[in-house]
């Protein structure tokens, strides 16, 4: 497993989904390497479970998956609304071009605003779609990482790492 997130999203899941399918195809480019689903975490209503899972064919190399971006295309016009990445903007994770010059087309800056995800995590992501004063939660191995989900993407500052056996036995509900 490449990854696995644990989130609450202030919007329909149908937006989540939306915004995560075409940040993962065309911002971390997974292709077919990388299969993901969002599913309903059960009897945590509102909860959803963010799956990612590596798919490669025999002979294929994973050292360029990443969950992060890291080139500087721009977010299209038809990404801001029709994939609803207007939500990323407004959070604060997508960032404003200072510059035009690092286009490969060579645009005047002439243009409207434009934004990209450079170096932008998954998490991150998420989190925009989160719903503000919920957790994000994502284990890793024997560690859990998590950040309370703040108004937009400076304020929810850096995850917190603790053992995940410390933070079972410590959240232990069962009687």
């Amino acid at each position: 497993m490449l990854s696995h997130i644990i989130f609450k999203p202030t919007h329909h899941i149908d937006i989540a989904k939306r915004v995560l399918s075409s940040f993962c195809q065309n911002f971390l480019q997974w292709g077919s390497s990388i299969g993901w689903s969002l599913s309903e975490v059960s009897d945590k209503p509102g909860w959803y479970e963010f799956i990612a899972e590596i798919q490669l064919d025999e002979g294929s190399d994973s050292e360029e998956l990443s969950e992060t971006v890291w080139h500087l295309e721009p977010i299209t016009s038809r990404q801001m609304t029709d994939d609803m990445f207007v939500l990323l903007v407004e959070y604060g994770v997508a960032k404003k071009y200072e510059s035009l010059a690092h286009y490969k087309d060579g645009r005047s800056q002439d243009r409207p605003e434009e934004y990209n995800l450079e170096d932008v995590e998954l998490t991150a992501v998420i989190a925009a779609l989160s719903e503000v004063g919920s957790h994000v939660f994502q284990p890793y191995g024997l560690t859990l990482h998590m950040f309370k989900v703040g108004t937009s993407a400076p304020s929810c500052g850096a995850p917190k790492r603790v053992s995940m056996s410390d933070w079972i036995i410590e959240h232990n509900t069962l009687s």
